[in-house]
């Protein structure tokens, strides 16, 4: 008869004093009697217990957890009420463990399915004396699918990542339903590995940035956030080696270099500089030919924004009305937001930037040949460089002959790799 030993620890005990005892034999009255025993040895037989462990599960004569666990709820003497089981779906925990992400990620990810994560209204149903709203946004009830998914710091965050297929309209009330639909865009086909682990990031960073909020009273930027999280994607990505690892679907493959336009345009690219706290918007702009030759390029100080989106939306603005101004008229107009571009394309619609919309449509007119198309944010780096840069101690800045140095390198490095 084959047995099972399963050896539960409490304290540490000297080992001549710790004894086997078999299921079938023992004084259990005798043993009740003692529920302070230091330690205890049980020798399971097949007869003994309807279930059992299967043999790959148990480790002979060495306690784990799995094991002990599994004592906890199958001791037919345990007079102990059961435990309730944690809130949340099982089968969304399970999928959850499976994510090749850190294990603190998975944990915090387990927190919330579970609803312990220490918001507003956990805390309150715990007996805590606290203002129930959220302390970001001021207007709604602090719960944990508005921090991670609904408050307009964490939408701004979701705008700013910028991943494909999911969209701030999608989340809904329920963070349960929001992970599933994070979960299902990680298992569906084309998107890129970088792509598929930037939501779990991106979910980290908005529960970090609250909590610094909260405890340090530090009021984060944004696209800070977002960019920590597609940083930190790069670094576990080439620390695992997970670029030599199929995921589920295929793997797209992500330009990191500006490509040059066709012989017939220019190309401008574009992008905004935006202070979510202060509203403050900058934009930056850089025009070159075919040859990757830079013909202009600038910066400016613009209207204040109630969004990165609207920010982006002023940045095009300001770079159709600087490349008119210099007389050209069959242009490509390339940014890194790519909601913008979906609405100026006429494949989406922001009533938000409805106002903005329309002011750009109306210097598009303008154009003999326009193009508006979307590139990640290492395409843009020159566009991005002058947005953050241009206007540090001007309103205004334009130039075409002499670029400072930091400007000259990256000018230099995207001409050379478009070659």
């Amino acid at each position: 008869m084959r047995r099972y030993t399963v050896c539960t620890v409490f304290h540490i005990r000297p080992s001549h004093e710790i004894r086997n005892i078999d299921m079938n034999v023992v004084n259990w009255n005798q043993w009740s009697s003692r529920p302070r025993e230091i330690s205890r040895w049980l020798s399971f037989e097949r007869s003994s217990c309807e279930e059992y462990p299967p043999d790959s599960e148990l480790v002979l004569s060495r306690y784990t957890v799995r094991t002990g666990y599994w004592l906890a709820t199958h001791d037919p003497f345990d007079d102990e009420p059961p435990i309730d089981a944690p809130a949340g779906s099982v089968v969304l925990k399970n999928r959850i463990w499976k994510l090749p992400i850190l294990p603190k990620i998975k944990h915090f990810l387990w927190r919330a399915v579970t609803r312990s994560l220490a918001t507003a209204d956990r805390l309150i149903s715990r007996g805590l004396q606290i203002n129930r709203i959220c302390q970001r946004c001021k207007i709604s009830e602090e719960n944990i699918s508005h921090t991670l998914f609904q408050c307009s710091f964490s939408l701004m965050v979701w705008r700013l990542v910028n991943i494909p297929s999911i969209t701030i309209n999608s989340f809904s009330n329920d963070c349960e339903e929001n992970l599933n639909s994070l979960l299902d865009f990680y298992d569906s086909q084309g998107s890129s590995r970088h792509q598929k682990l930037l939501p779990w990031w991106s979910l980290w960073h908005i529960w970090k940035s609250r909590n610094n909020f909260i405890f340090n009273q530090i009021r984060e930027n944004p696209s800070k956030s977002a960019l920590q999280a597609k940083t930190d994607i790069r670094e576990w990505i080439e620390t695992t080696g997970l670029n030599a690892t199929p995921l589920h679907g295929r793997d797209t493959i992500i330009d990191t270099n500006w490509t040059r336009p066709p012989t017939h345009v220019i190309k401008c690219n574009y992008d905004a500089g935006f202070n979510s706290v202060s509203g403050h918007v900058t934009g930056g702009w850089i025009i070159r030919d075919s040859n990757g030759f830079s013909k202009c390029w600038g910066a400016a100080t613009l209207h204040q924004a109630r969004s990165p989106l609207e920010a982006e939306g002023h940045a095009l603005l300001f770079a159709l009305q600087q490349t008119w101004l210099r007389g050209f008229t069959a242009v490509m107009f390339e940014g890194d937001c790519e909601v913008l571009i979906n609405i100026i394309n006429g494949v989406s619609n922001d009533i938000a930037i409805d106002g903005l919309h329309r002011d750009i449509l109306f210097w598009k007119a303008k154009f003999r040949d326009v193009s508006f198309v979307h590139t990640n944010r290492l395409c843009n780096k020159v566009a991005h460089s002058l947005a953050k840069k241009g206007c540090l101690n001007r309103t205004f800045y334009s130039d075409c002959v002499n670029p400072p140095i930091w400007l000259t390198e990256l000018m230099y490095f995207d001409r050379i790799q478009s070659i």
